[in-house]
């Protein structure tokens, strides 16, 4: 067996593609990861994708979470707002 070593990298062209053409499939979304792997040959490969069930690195867990705290408020101050009118 091999190694691995999970890092996050900078974005880069392909890798916005890669999160723009996996949104589609759930319809668009505003959270979304998308779990790639990178072999020693340069070949990458997506290995997953997840929607809200996103994980995050322990380095910027607090920020993450945070910038999604944020998102789901204001997304239901939004619909409260519309009920309300």
């Amino acid at each position: 067996m091999g190694s691995s070593v999970v890092e996050e990298i900078p974005m880069t062209a392909t890798y916005r593609l890669w999160a723009e053409e996996c949104g589609k499939i759930f319809g668009g979304t505003d959270i979304l990861t998308v779990d790639g792997i990178h072999l020693e040959d340069g070949r990458e490969f997506i290995i997953e994708m997840n929607d809200s069930a996103s994980g995050f690195l322990p380095k910027n867990q607090v920020e993450d979470m945070g910038h999604v705290r944020d998102l789901i408020v204001h997304k239901w101050t939004a619909i409260l707002s519309e009920k309300r009118s």
